[in-house]
């Protein structure tokens, strides 16, 4: 039995799309890798958000740093968001209830940069008029032509930054609460509090991504019994390409 093969030409990339019996269909690259399978919705993009940061002036160790908020109302169950900038950037999400996400980006050396956010989701993709859909047993559509999907094209973290092309642009997905707080002894009874924070630096230039930490000292006190380090999340980053989206 010769299995059903339909071609597509997506841009420049050639696509085939297998149809199997079970209505399982598979979309293959011209050099046989699997792309995309009626069986699971992958990440695909729904929208892009710009905002300029607002200076908040200098701090020890941040030096000229500035500060914007991106608040979504969205009724995607499992949103993705990834963040990129001409600056150094650090971001975090400060709170989550229900369909509202508030996250807080820092930028760094450039207090005033554009800093944009780039929104994912895994729910059924939009229908597209007069194009291939695919759909799983249960009658969900899976995808659509219309989709533009999360290109996740390496990781970066502190020991091993992602090199990619120039050409190209990336926005950053990392653990979105990733802070630390430690106690510094100073010698003689002084302990000294930095608050540390992941820091992604997009360098178009070159095409690299590139994390690190920001420190900023935050106060000092002779009495370090309350002292403690506290971490949450990694330093670990996925890398996404989002050229033209």
């Amino acid at each position: 039995m010769v299995e059903p093969k339909i071609d597509y030409m997506v841009g420049d990339t050639r696509l085939w799309v297998l149809v199997m019996p079970d209505a399982n269909a598979e979309i293959y690259t011209a050099d046989g890798k699997l792309q995309w399978a009626a069986r699971f919705s992958p990440l695909h993009l729904v929208s892009v958000v710009t905002q300029t940061a607002a200076s908040v002036g200098g701090a020890p160790y941040f030096g000229t740093w500035g500060s914007t908020t991106f608040v979504f109302s969205t009724s995607i169950a499992r949103p993705l968001v990834a963040f990129r900038s001409a600056s150094p950037i650090g971001f975090y999400l400060v709170s989550q209830s229900g369909g509202n996400w508030r996250y807080q980006v820092w930028t760094r050396s450039n207090a005033t940069a554009d800093v944009t956010a780039y929104i994912f989701s895994d729910d059924p993709p939009p229908a597209v008029s007069g194009g291939l859909e695919m759909f799983n047993t249960s009658g969900v559509r899976t995808f659509s032509l219309a989709c533009r999907p999360a290109r996740i094209v390496g990781r970066a973290d502190s020991g091993a930054p992602f090199s990619g092309d120039s050409s190209r642009r990336y926005a950053v997905l990392k653990p979105s609460a990733y802070a630390q707080r430690v106690a510094i002894d100073q010698g003689g009874g002084n302990f000294t509090i930095q608050d540390r924070m992941g820091i992604a630096t997009i360098n178009d230039g070159a095409g690299s991504v590139t994390m690190g930490f920001a420190q900023y000292t935050n106060y000092s006190a002779p009495d370090p019994v309350d002292f403690r380090t506290e971490t949450r999340g990694d330093l670990k980053a996925l890398i996404l390409d989002v050229t033209n989206y």
